[in-house]
This record gives C-alpha cells, structure tokens and sequence, in this order.
C-alpha cells in the first residue's frame, strides 16, 4: 500500500494505492464513505496469479493476527481458486474428506522427523 498527499488549488486529497484484488463490494463501500475507488477488471491470467497473491496475503495475515476471520478470508479465497479452475465448492469438499480419510488429518499433531529405508546392494 503507497500513501501520497497531493495539493493543488487550496484542497488537500491523499490517494492511497492498494494494487491488489478485493472483495467484489470494496470499491462500494469505500465510496459509500466518500472516496473515489479506481478499478479495473482482471483478465483470466492475471486473475488467477491475483488469488494466488491473495492467499498468500491471507494467511500472512492469519499468521499474524491468528483470527478467525482471516480464516473465512482464507477460505473464501480457496472457493474463488477453485471457482477459477472449474472445481465446484462440493467435489473440493470431498476430495478434502477422501483424502483425509485415506491419510488422517491434523488432529493427532503428528510430526515426522525423517525416515529410514533398508535397501538391498547390489554385490556384483
């Protein structure tokens, strides 16, 4: 976010640039408070890098405030990801579901340090 004060003409206005992808009512709402948004519409490709951007954001975000409205942001933007690749918010569901039933979740904190393997040598 870029913060600049502008003068001219007895009026003071301070823009401040975001450059990045937002919920579809925040142009709305930042001009219900008065302001003048300017927007543009993304193409498919810069779309998809925006909500890959925009997760990242997010969970920074979770990462530091640790609140559980960073985690719907998180979440919100997951549908749109998938939305965006054709996946419908119930198959991703139970493709979630399936593969936590064939390799567990999180909740027994399991972390796993390394692993050996024993293989036979090839004694020619």
């Amino acid at each position: 976010m870029l913060s600049e004060t502008l003068e001219g003409e007895g009026l003071e206005m301070r823009r401040v640039t975001y450059n990045k992808l937002v919920r579809d009512r925040i142009p709305e709402i930042i001009a219900a408070a008065g302001h003048h948004p300017k927007t543009r519409v993304l193409d498919d490709a810069e779309y998809t890098a925006e909500l890959r951007r925009k997760l990242v954001e997010e969970v920074e975000e979770f990462n530091t405030s640790n609140d559980a409205e960073e985690l719907a942001d998180i979440l919100e933007v997951l549908y749109a990801i998938a939305a965006q690749m054709g996946i419908d918010p119930l198959l991703l569901s139970e493709l979630r579901r399936s593969k936590k039933d064939k390799r567990g979740g999180f909740e027994a904190k399991v972390f796993l340090i390394d692993a050996e393997s024993h293989e036979e040598r090839n004694t020619c």
